[in-house]
């Protein structure tokens, strides 16, 4: 297995990269180190195309003046934003037809799980009620309570040790604790499953089950739950799930479609740069472009917590061998033929048979070889930062 550096050591193979934010260019409480002046030569140097591609709910605007108090900008540091909220805008408002074919009712009215995204929302064919009953689809906004993001490293079991990231999806809401001593799931949990008795239908544009961020007045980063993990644990209850974003392939064409309407070109070699393999490696394996993983962000969590004696390509395999695990225990026989379909243009737990997926990972093989399923989630190249170390 060879680790390249950073990104200069592969970046003249392509024209168009691809790139994630969270995990690869910011950190949760702000941009690495080194990330501006290798994205302005990636583009000025090299003469590469940049397109953001991130998993927010924010719409493309939003998300460009956001990081712009970092110094960060369009034309300078990257040529376009692409957002799982401004995709989610496109779907509602020029490409409603197929989109709404993708519920099980015809759908008029949409309320919100959570705080709305306006600008996502706006001029588009569904009715906004405030009423949970009257909606025909329910929009999954970012996960609070009390007006507070929600720490994942928080929660404890009833025996007082501390839940897993990638087990909190399978965990009892209702009873697990926070560490506090709280019970701050378990409202949230009882109205899921109101939800699902009432077999309401999520909407989530963000797949992501955490991401990195402040929580209260701490300035140190920490994990917190996305609307991915919502849509999860709706699913483990038995509910309905549509999703948006990384690793569908849609949010993949449209990125596409978009550079070629920028560029006046669509032959490009394109890769995309990310640090989680079930979103960015697989959503890029999926749709045909090249994957290249940073060791920062999800992996370095996995290393925080892995044993130290082990070498880096020792943790690396041990990472992935983890993952294919996780995949091999959810595996469902519809995955691998409807991974490859138009139908999975989208997320859409009726696809897959409503099987328990805790991080996301919608596509596995009909078989329990871990190794095929490894090289699902497996990337083309791996780089242990996307910016050099500066001396």
């Amino acid at each position: 297995m060879q680790i390249a550096n950073d990104i200069f050591s592969i970046v003249h193979q392509y024209d168009v990269l691809f790139v994630d934010m969270y995990g690869v260019l910011y950190g949760g409480v702000g941009l690495l180190d080194g990330v501006l002046e290798t994205l302005e030569k990636i583009k000025k140097g090299f003469g590469k195309k940049i397109v953001i591609v991130s998993n927010t709910t924010q719409t493309s605007a939003e998300a460009q003046h956001s990081y712009e108090k970092y110094g960060m900008f369009g034309g300078l540091h990257y040529d376009l934003f692409i957002t799982s909220g401004e995709l989610l805008k496109h779907e509602l408002n020029s490409n409603f037809l197929a989109f709404s074919s993708l519920f099980p009712s015809k759908v008029r009215a949409i309320t919100s799980l959570f705080q709305w995204n306006d600008a996502v929302f706006q001029n588009n064919p569904l009715a906004k009620v405030d009423s949970y009953d009257d909606a025909d689809i329910i929009y999954v906004g970012v996960p609070k309570v009390a007006n507070n993001r929600i720490g994942i490293k928080d929660f404890r079991d009833k025996n007082g040790n501390a839940i897993r990231l990638e087990d909190l999806v399978n965990a009892d809401w209702k009873i697990i604790k926070n560490s506090a001593g709280k019970c701050e799931l378990a409202e949230l949990a009882e109205l899921l499953e109101d939800f699902l008795r009432k077999n309401k239908v999520l909407l989530v544009a963000n797949p992501d089950i955490f991401a990195h961020g402040i929580l209260g007045d701490a300035s140190v980063r920490v994990p917190l739950i996305t609307q991915g993990c919502i849509g999860r644990y709706y699913e483990k209850l038995g509910g309905k799930v549509v999703y948006l974003g990384k690793p569908y392939r849609r949010i993949f064409e449209f990125a596409i479609g978009c550079a070629s309407e920028k560029f006046g070109n669509s032959s490009w070699k394109i890769a995309m740069v990310g640090d989680t393999p079930w979103t960015d490696v697989l959503g890029a394996n999926i749709s045909g472009i090249d994957s290249i993983m940073t060791l920062t962000g999800i992996a370095e969590e996995f290393f925080a917590i892995a044993p130290s004696h082990l070498s880096e390509t020792d943790k690396i395999d041990a990472f992935f061998s983890e993952i294919a695990i996780k995949l091999v225990e959810m595996s469902s026989s519809k995955l691998q033929q409807k991974c490859r379909s138009s139908e999975c243009r989208y997320g859409h737990s009726n696809d897959v048979g409503g099987n328990v997926r805790p991080s996301g990972e919608l596509y596995q093989p009909v078989d329990n070889d871990q190794q095929n399923v490894a090289q699902m989630v497996f990337p083309r190249y791996i780089i242990r930062r996307f910016a050099p170390i500066s001396n």
